[in-house]
């Protein structure tokens, strides 16, 4: 994996096919407060014992916070937002974009849910003597945390009509975001993931940061208040990997041009052009990651289908880490056998990479 991120391995094809004993997705060891037992623990390592183990490249881990608000959850408490115990939902406290200079704009890790954020994760490292990697936090960047501290709507608007203060805030929210981060490394200084799924990350070789707001924007303005936030993160960890749910194909020139040591690419293969991100980043280090969602405008069958298709597009000079999990999506219907399905996909791709002769 540290070869593949440090572009020793342009157009190598790495890939998992997760299986955990429930959705699919990486253990969570949510936990509301630091008076945890071993008992969830232990649950949790049974769990990870469902999963393929060894015949792909992702990387088992505990997730210890999956539950504490995704998002910029947890950092926007520390600006006073109320994280109301639901998942991925904390309720911004303003509501105007003239009242953003009211706000403690320099919030520290004693404020809000990050101490308790980060006792847990303290919590998990001790029990695990550092034996099991753990998932970083799953955070989204500076706009992500901002519209959670004032509301969505308003905070678009106020790139129009509020930008210095919108600056402000997005300042003080990067600023917490690097200092969160680097407390998270120092608890798990051997360990440090990504910050979704399977995608590890050596931590010399950057961070995963979700930026789903990149999306709505246009290129202009997210040069403006996306692009310099961005390469703050990605100075400050020595690269960055960029993840957005939404279509991101009128950001590429962007993301290609402007952020600084961009080492991948994490995206719904459902809302965003796995065939138009090989176009405009081959022949590049940039890691494609692309996973299977079940939006439109592009569809699949099934896991395979989403693994054939992909590979058929593929070329001998982009490389991909290839997410072939199951889509968190109620309307698809669960797979029989989703083993004996990932034992499949990995035959099927083992079968292709020998085929083109891809790393």
């Amino acid at each position: 994996m540290r070869r593949l991120w440090q572009g020793e391995l342009r157009g190598a094809l790495a890939y998992n096919a997760l299986i955990g004993s429930d959705t699919g997705q990486p253990v969570d060891c949510h936990s509301e407060s630091a008076g945890i037992g071993a008992q969830f623990l232990r649950g949790c390592l049974e769990t990870m014992g469902h999963r393929i183990w060894g015949r792909d490249h992702g990387v088992p881990m505990i997730q210890p916070l999956s539950r504490l608000s995704a998002g910029g959850g947890v950092m926007a408490t520390a600006f006073g937002s109320a994280y109301d115990g639901e998942y991925d939902h904390t309720a911004p406290i303003i509501h105007r974009a003239d009242q953003i200079e009211s706000l403690n704009l320099s919030p520290t890790l004693e404020d809000g849910f990050i101490p308790q954020a980060l006792e847990v994760i303290r919590y998990v490292v001790d029990e695990t003597e550092g034996k099991v990697p753990l998932q970083m936090y799953n955070a989204g960047g500076p706009m992500d945390i901002a519209s959670m501290v004032l509301y969505d709507t308003e905070l678009l608007t106020a790139l129009y009509t509020h930008p210095k203060q919108v600056h402000r805030l997005l300042q003080a929210c990067t600023d917490l975001f690097i200092e969160f981060y680097r407390a998270q490394r120092e608890l798990v200084p051997e360990w440090s993931p990504a910050i979704a799924e399977d995608m590890y990350i050596p931590a010399d070789q950057g961070i995963l940061c979700g930026e789903d707001w990149l999306a709505t924007m246009s290129p202009e303005t997210a040069m403006e208040f996306e692009v310099p936030y961005m390469n703050q993160i990605s100075d400050a960890f020595g690269g960055l990997a960029i993840h957005s749910c939404g279509a991101l194909m009128h950001q590429f020139d962007l993301l290609k041009d402007h952020i600084r040591n961009l080492r991948g690419f994490y995206f719904n293969a459902g809302t965003t052009s796995f065939e138009v991100a090989v176009d405009k980043f081959r022949g590049t280090d940039v890691v494609l990651m692309p996973r299977w969602d079940v939006n439109k405008p592009f569809r699949y069958a099934s896991r395979l289908d989403f693994v054939r298709k992909l590979l058929a597009v593929k070329t001998d000079d982009i490389t991909v880490y290839l997410i072939a999990s199951f889509p968190e999506d109620p309307m698809v219907p669960r797979e029989r056998d989703p083993a004996a399905v990932s034992v499949e996909i990995i035959e099927y791709i083992e079968g292709v990479k020998e085929e083109r002769g891809w790393p």
